[in-house]
């Protein structure tokens, strides 16, 4: 879930982003082209290249509790059209080809053998002094970085991860270039809020309910951190929404509502 500002020359609107289960209604193949849509603004392209791209196949073909599907599409689809800017061609991924490339790992032969597991032995799930970690350093700059955060080698990793907590190494390692995800339970939400060209939020506060119109606080107010600010929150609740505030704490404006899942 992602907070953002959507800005016109004269109103300024909080707006909240997330994936949601895809539809049929969507002429980008439901979800995934809400997914797209942020992902080609956020790349600064005209929204009228959107029209060239067109998705076929099966809804979901990547299964995940997690929108993989949709996400791992909208990146091929942004990749597609950006490669092809100024020529005017149609381009178009399907779920099915995109599943197998994907997943290219578990099908890609040399004289008919498997090439063997190609995972970096560090990328797995670690144990963490309060939960666990999954690490990723297949790459290796990622690879680098996570043992750049921990300060040791390869060898004592395990060990290392052991003494931290997973929020703060996930945070650390993300601050560092690599790459780590804390495991956390489906009540544990992290809302990203941001607001671009604003000055004036120094404050955020998260609310969530069981409807749009029903919200209460369950976050404290948390302090603006540059352009994107991380708030975990512990929630089973159907709807969340995020409020800005001033340096004073008075309201400047409440992003719609949302479902968080």
């Amino acid at each position: 879930m992602v907070a953002r500002q959507r800005r016109s020359p004269d109103s300024a609107e909080l707006a909240l982003h997330q994936l949601a289960e895809v539809g049929e209604s969507h002429p980008h193949h439901g979800s995934v082209g809400n997914v797209l849509d942020s992902l080609w603004a956020a790349l600064g392209g005209d929204h009228r290249e959107l029209a060239r791209l067109e998705v076929t196949g099966p809804r979901t073909t990547l299964t995940s509790t997690f929108a993989v599907t949709e996400a791992a599409t909208a990146a091929v689809g942004a990749s597609l059209l950006a490669a092809t800017l100024g020529s005017g061609a149609r381009v178009a991924v399907d779920t099915r080809q995109l599943a197998v490339a994907v997943r290219s790992e578990r099908y890609v032969r040399r004289d008919g053998r498997s090439g063997g597991n190609p995972f970096d032995p560090l990328s797995a799930f670690h144990r963490t002094a309060d939960g666990w970690l999954r690490l990723h350093a297949n790459y290796a700059w990622h690879r680098e970085a996570a043992l750049r955060v921990l300060g040791c080698a390869e060898a004592e990793a395990p060990a290392a991860i052991a003494e931290r907590d997973a929020v703060e190494l996930e945070t650390a390692l993300h601050a560092a270039g690599g790459v780590g995800a804390a495991v956390r339970t489906e009540a544990q939400v992290d809302v990203y809020a941001s607001w671009n060209g604003s000055t004036r939020v120094r404050r955020w506060r998260v609310f969530a309910g069981a409807g749009r119109s029903h919200l209460h606080p369950v976050s404290a107010r948390v302090a603006r951190t540059g352009f994107e600010t991380e708030i975990p929150v512990t929630t089973r609740a159907r709807y969340i929404a995020v409020r800005a505030l001033d340096r004073r704490g008075r309201v400047l404006a409440d992003s719609p509502a949302i479902t968080a899942r």
